[in-house]
């Protein structure tokens, strides 16, 4: 009988700490799943982020300033927030035979619809069309689709929000100063313990202005 009831402890304990080691390790799966998700948006989100601003930067680029250099960026709302859904601006690019007008067109196109900290979220893919000396748009690349927020501004030299830009820039070329672009960046995928929910990055460019 003794014997019987040392082996059944035995068993009992035995399973407690399989139960403790199967725990730990599923925690540890959640952990590298967290970590894996958090540094693939994290670069993604800084990839983004580089290249955009290295596109923004070549707004009226060998333009006069009497040239329209961007058209109105158009609002909406999504996820709760007013949004930009389309963005054009205007360059000229050098090239061998002279310069040639180029139009960059973005557009905030939604993708996939996650649950994002319990919420259902509407995630979006931000694409870029280009058009030469006035041909057709051809697509020049997205982001992934994990956008959850997209906001494109034209501010003044205080960095305050200037309404109706193109028109006001056709007043006053000089009273358009900075873009101020801000995107943020979901998860793919969540635990149930996953703290960061969202990545959020912002930038403020100063135009040319010669």
């Amino acid at each position: 009988m003794y014997i019987f009831f040392d082996n059944l402890n035995a068993m009992i304990i035995g399973s407690a700490v399989i139960l403790m080691l199967l725990s730990l390790q599923l925690r540890m799966t959640e952990i590298n799943i967290e970590e894996t998700a958090n540094y693939m948006v994290k670069r993604q989100g800084a990839d983004l982020a580089t290249w955009m601003e290295d596109d923004l930067l070549t707004i009226g680029e060998n333009l006069d300033a009497t040239d329209t250099w961007f058209n109105d960026p158009v609002y909406a709302l999504a996820n709760g927030d007013s949004v930009t859904t389309s963005f054009t601006f205007m360059r000229e690019q050098e090239t061998p035979g002279g310069t040639v007008p180029v139009t960059t067109r973005y557009s905030l196109q939604p993708a996939d619809t996650l649950v994002v900290d319990g919420v259902v979220t509407t995630a979006y893919r931000l694409v870029r069309d280009t058009s030469a000396n006035g041909g057709a748009f051809v697509n020049g690349g997205a982001s992934n689709a994990l956008m959850s927020y997209f906001r494109l501004d034209l501010v003044n030299s205080d960095i305050k929000l200037v309404q109706n830009p193109s028109a006001v820039a056709a007043a006053d070329p000089d009273s358009i100063w900075n873009v101020r672009v801000r995107f943020a960046l979901v998860t793919p995928f969540e635990t149930d313990q996953t703290t960061l929910h969202r990545v959020y990055y912002g930038s403020t460019l100063m135009l040319p202005m010669d």
